[in-house]
């Protein structure tokens, strides 16, 4: 595991799921643009996939974190 560039990683994952990109083999769970919600889960599965590997994560290994990725909200 390497957090080098992990913060980089979520905040590009962050703006990309509010521009409404989505990833291949993800498209059903990208809404659309401006939807938060998606952006964050996309920005937390390009972090984490990043923290995980010993580089930089490829949209591969995002994609295989998106759909276990779950945002609640807190009360």
């Amino acid at each position: 595991m390497n957090s080098v560039g992990a913060g980089d990683s979520m905040v590009a994952g962050f703006l990309a799921g509010l521009a409404g990109a989505s990833l291949p083999g993800c498209e059903s769970l990208c809404p659309g643009a401006d939807d938060a919600v998606y952006a964050l889960r996309l920005g937390l599965a390009a972090g984490s996939a990043t923290a995980f590997s010993p580089s930089l994560a490829s949209a591969g290994q995002v994609s295989d974190l998106l759909p276990v990725t779950f945002v609640e909200p807190c009360n």
